[in-house]
């Protein structure tokens, strides 16, 4: 392990047209590796694994793994951009045969229960080993799986700790 990363994030904010089922805040923990040897073909990205809960029992919670590309473009500012693939325990989809189900229109329909995870983020690097960061962060299937894709983008801010 060669970071970790915790954060706090606002859960299903609206950035790109989707909607905003579901609130609150998410608690986020990430951890960061060395780069293998056999990814630096690959512009040495770092692999990461992670978790987003959100505070409420009833929202969706997150589970991802991937890699991340860090560029440091000047002094100890920190650009980031991660690509992976993540696992919920959301609504895949309302069943239509139900007239009034109990939560429509509360809960995201996200059509499979595998999504890709893409990131960006930004911060300062301080004391060599700190970071304070700024993430947005965009879960959806792309189309790949199914007619329900209400995706879920999350904005926030993390402290990571380098070892």
């Amino acid at each position: 392990m060669s970071e970790i990363r915790v954060g706090a994030l606002k859960h299903a904010v609206s950035l790109i047209g989707n909607t905003t089922k579901e609130t609150g805040m998410d608690a986020n923990v990430e951890l960061l590796f060395e780069t293998p040897r056999w990814l630096e073909f690959l512009w040495s990205p770092r692999p990461m694994t992670g978790v987003s809960a959100n505070a409420s029992s009833t929202n969706t919670d997150i589970a991802y793994t991937g890699l991340t590309w860090e560029w440091t473009p000047w002094s100890n500012l920190i650009l980031d951009f991660s690509f992976g693939f993540a696992i919920h325990n959301g609504k895949l989809k309302y069943d239509a045969a139900q007239a009034f189900p109990e939560d429509a229109g509360r809960h995201r329909e996200f059509g499979c229960r595998w999504l890709f995870r893409e990131t960006l983020e930004a911060g300062w690097r301080f004391a060599n080993r700190h970071a304070a960061t700024v993430m947005w962060s965009h879960y959806s299937h792309g189309g790949l799986c199914d007619d329900k894709n209400e995706g879920l983008d999350n904005v926030g801010i993390r402290y990571g700790y380098r070892f």
